[in-house]
């Protein structure tokens, strides 16, 4: 009894409360984390922005560099394109009139003259201009009396038609080669492809030739389909 006397009387130690670890008794706020991923993009954004930007004015300053020459090269080249042209329409004006002097010069013998002069004229006349000599061709046939005259506008009319091919192909050939010297090689391959396709009685192409031409054409190999083309051209000429 006396024990629980004295045990009573003695005063009970009193140790510090743990509180929860949710306790809300502290007064100070944590500060508002903000999440790793955002603190890390921004200077990576940076930086990418940054290469961007040092790109792009690296593409600008060549730009600058290569309008110019861009510009240069197509005057230079439009100019070359106006000098082959130029040469071209001054052959083809003298051909012109190396023709139309001719026509008169034969008018009289295809007027006046006895049949077999008139036949001789009007051949040569449908060989260096045939498209006159077919307009004279078919007057002579619509106004012929005989059956002489009839058959000699008929003998004309052909060997113009063939005449005109010969001269279409003639043009052609020509503006290939005028475009070719200018080193337009593009245009020249162009013309010798119509060339080409002309029926012509002068020259037959080596078709295995031709098909190697207008491939390395189409693969924009101009250069060398030119000089396949001039050189095709130039052996059908021979033979």
């Amino acid at each position: 009894m006396a024990d629980e006397v004295q045990a009573k009387d003695k005063p009970l130690k009193r140790g510090r409360a743990r509180q929860p670890a949710h306790s809300s008794s502290s007064t100070q706020t944590l500060p508002t984390q903000v999440p790793l991923p955002l603190i890390v993009s921004a200077p990576l954004s940076q930086g990418k922005w940054t290469h961007r930007k040092h790109f792009i004015e690296i593409a600008i300053a060549a730009l600058a560099l290569v309008v110019p020459f861009i510009g240069t090269y197509y005057h230079e080249e439009r100019e070359t394109e106006r000098q082959a042209q130029a040469a071209i329409a001054a052959s083809q004006l003298q051909l012109r009139i190396s023709r139309d002097q001719l026509a008169p010069s034969l008018l009289p013998s295809i007027v006046k003259g006895s049949r077999k002069e008139r036949e001789s004229a009007l051949l040569i006349l449908s060989s260096a201009a045939p498209d006159l000599a077919k307009q004279i061709s078919i007057n002579l046939e619509r106004n012929a009396q005989t059956p002489q005259e009839k058959q000699l506008a008929q003998e004309v009319k052909q060997p113009s038609n063939q005449a005109s091919e010969d001269q279409e192909f003639s043009q052609h050939l020509e503006r290939a080669r005028v475009y070719q010297r200018f080193q337009l090689y593009p245009q020249a391959d162009r013309e010798y492809i119509l060339a080409s396709e002309i029926n012509s009685s002068r020259i037959k192409v080596d078709s295995a030739k031709l098909k190697v031409a207008k491939s390395l054409y189409a693969s924009d190999k101009w250069n060398e389909a030119a000089r396949l083309f001039d050189e095709m051209f130039g052996d059908a000429a021979s033979h």
